[in-house]
């Protein structure tokens, strides 16, 4: 069926965690006056969502949260977004809003609330909720009533009535939402292994305003019209993305016209767009993705990183990621150069990250034969040796454990046992610790 379009009004719950405590103490505690420790949950679809430590994004019906009574209930404008895109939105979302993710002054509930009110209808929550926890916190006594606030967020653990959001990755396997026009979820085979599938990772947000000051910039250069890539970055701006096949035509135009070095803007506009439905199915039908595996070529470090943030990108969704199997030889051509050159740690990240959404999805239907494989181990083999960087670490050496679990190639050479073992020695991080253990209990059996 076509896309249910239903209105329906934007409401935040506040509630105060501190039960009034924060009213009455905070002057002489802290010597400036707190109203309250605000907690937010948004309301729509006849649903209320918020975000905490415990199991990440939640939804329940609005009565019924673990959070009681709202002290204060702030309305916003009707929402014209249909409840199937914003149901992909929100599983979108779930990926940056994982319980591990939850920061009390960075990445807290109210940092969700305003992304999705933002999204909904375009408004803001209040400066006084937003700013809450520096204002509270930014004195020595208020680093120390730190972890007392942070255990406030997370004592509420799921209860019944309940859903967890699942991300993005995840959505096959869990029921939707709760809704009168949620779609049917149809299941899928999960890959062969062990362990628990990890979630797929994406990069979806960027300095929208940068890349297209540098993309104007490169227009001036070359004396080039970019006037049909402009309604792209105005969709990007208020995070609504349309299928917009004029912009992928003028995209793929430039890829193969400019310089190396001028690339990189096109390509990180096309990367996060592509995290938007309507864009994605339109992509793929393009030659966007030929054209750009044929130009990366390593040489250029912005392009390299740019073209490893995309491939981890249209891997990560469920709809578009058997589009790469056509050019997996130019896809694992770019991999093998990219452990050639002198990367940057942004680029390592990116190369780690699209070699970890390839990994798990070479178990779920994209073919790589035993060369292809081999070559992907080697690349991820160059980054992680002597590596220090905690989040690099860690996805490398889970698409190497991923990769290895194709059994019927044989990959567990004594390469990988060398540098496994010299990490494990040098490590403090237990998960990264605890992958080098299964790969070299794998690699000996």
């Amino acid at each position: 069926g076509g896309v249910h379009v239903a209105m329906s009004q934007v409401a935040v719950h506040v509630y105060d965690l501190s039960g009034g405590l924060a009213r009455s103490l905070s002057a002489s505690i802290l010597g400036k006056q707190l109203e309250g420790i605000w907690h937010t949950g948004v309301v729509v679809y006849g649903r209320e969502y918020w975000f905490g430590g415990g199991a990440g994004i939640e939804s329940a019906h609005p009565s019924q949260t673990p959070y009681g009574r709202p002290v204060q209930v702030l309305r916003f404008a009707n929402t014209q977004i249909p409840f199937e895109i914003f149901q992909e939105f929100l599983a979108e979302l779930s990926m940056r809003f994982q319980p591990h993710h939850y920061h009390l002054l960075e990445h807290n509930c109210n940092t969700f609330s305003q992304e999705l009110v933002s999204f909904l209808c375009g408004e803001s929550l209040p400066n006084y909720i937003l700013n809450l926890p520096h204002e509270a916190l930014n004195s020595p006594i208020g680093a120390m009533l730190r972890p007392m606030i942070e255990n406030m967020h997370t004592q509420f653990r799921p209860q019944t009535g309940v859903n967890p959001v699942p991300p993005v990755s995840a959505r096959q396997a869990v029921a939707p939402l709760p809704s009168p026009q949620a779609p049917p979820v149809t299941p899928k085979h999960t890959p062969n292994v062990s362990t628990p599938r990890p979630s797929l990772l994406s990069f979806s947000t960027g300095n929208i305003d940068g890349i297209a000051s540098k993309l104007h910039e490169f227009a001036q250069m070359t004396s080039t019209d970019v006037s049909e890539i402009q309604p792209l970055i105005d969709e990007l701006k208020r995070n609504h993305v349309s299928s917009n096949r004029t912009a992928i035509d003028c995209i793929v135009r430039l890829l193969e016209q400019w310089n190396h070095e001028q690339l990189f803007p096109l390509v990180d506009v096309v990367r996060m767009s592509v995290c938007h439905s309507p864009f994605r199915s339109e992509l793929v039908k393009s030659q966007f993705l030929r054209t750009l595996v044929s130009r990366c070529d390593g040489q250029n470090v912005p392009l390299l990183l740019m073209t490893h943030r995309f491939l981890t990108n249209i891997l990560c969704f469920d709809n578009t990621f058997k589009s790469v199997t056509p050019y997996i030889d130019e896809i694992v051509n770019v991999v093998r150069v990219s452990g050639d050159t002198a990367l940057t740690k942004p680029a390592k990240l990116a190369i780690c990250s699209s070699l970890f959404n390839l990994a798990i999805r070479s178990h779920e239907g994209v073919v790589l034969n035993a060369e292809q494989l081999k070559s992907c181990l080697n690349t991820v083999l160059q980054i992680v040796r002597g590596e220090e960087d905690v989040d690099i670490s860690k996805r490398g050496w889970t698409s190497v454990s991923l990769f290895l679990r194709h059994q019927s190639y044989g990959l567990g050479s004594a390469d990988v046992v060398e540098v496994a073992k010299a990490t494990k020695q040098k490590c403090r991080d237990q998960t990264v610790i605890a992958v080098l253990e299964e790969i070299l209990q794998f690699s000996s059996s």
